[in-house]
């Protein structure tokens, strides 16, 4: 996911004969970036706030409970 980019609903974008709902453990981010996980779509529920990391586990809470995401400049 590039900066700039909402996805709204991970249950939208397919993964091989699944969806990326409920999927993300681990994930890279660019060092100039925010990145917000929720764990309802619609950006709904408390959000994780991530700045930039270049490899990061989620954590135990957030291991495949994202149903949305936002990742900002």
């Amino acid at each position: 996911v590039s900066k700039g980019v909402n996805i709204s609903d991970l249950g939208t974008i397919a993964r091989g004969g699944n969806t990326w709902n409920d999927s993300i453990s681990s994930f890279k981010a660019a060092h100039c970036t925010w990145t917000y996980f929720y764990t309802d779509t619609n950006f709904q529920g408390n959000p994780w706030a991530v700045k930039g990391s270049t490899a990061s586990v989620m954590l135990p809470f957030w291991d495949n409970a994202v149903s949305s995401m936002e990742v900002l400049p």
